[in-house]
């Protein structure tokens, strides 16, 4: 499925109401304060003392396509890693003190690594799950690792 998508039947409603209710949990936790910022790169929510996180995601290559909805759990996870930090997504071009640079995405598998303003680019790390496509709690414990392999500077 490399670039493409699947359409129509029972599995692309069921895929597209997942979507619809995580993105809604995720609006709803940004909207209680945890310090998740949205795609304007304005705040939402307030963190007390931890500082900023401003976050980009990108493709490795011009061929890759990001997972959908990859981002916002990165700045989910982000924000439980370090508390009272706000993150906010980066807007266009503007600097970045964090991207994460994903070099495969599919269905069932992903590579990526964390890199930090700064600092040297962090190391790679790769998931792939055989029984089941790739998901919000997939991602959340890749992310965590990824996050806890390549610590803030």
């Amino acid at each position: 499925m490399a670039g493409g998508r699947e359409s129509g039947g029972a599995s692309g409603r069921a895929r597209a109401l997942f979507s619809a209710l995580w993105f809604g949990a995720l609006a709803a936790c940004m909207g209680a304060g945890m310090g998740v910022g949205d795609a304007m790169g304005n705040r939402v929510g307030s963190g007390t003392g931890g500082g900023e996180i401003t976050l980009a995601c990108v493709a490795g290559n011009a061929k890759l396509r990001l997972p959908e909805g990859l981002c916002p759990v990165l700045a989910a996870r982000l924000v439980a890693a370090y508390p009272g930090t706000e993150v906010r997504l980066a807007a266009g071009d503007a600097p970045a003190t964090a991207t994460l640079v994903v070099t495969q995405a599919g269905g069932r598998a992903l590579a990526a690594r964390l890199d930090w303003a700064g600092a040297p680019p962090g190391a790679p790390l790769a998931m792939a799950r055989m029984d089941a496509p790739l998901d919000a709690a997939a991602f959340s414990g890749f992310l965590d690792d990824l996050i806890a392999q390549t610590p803030r500077p």
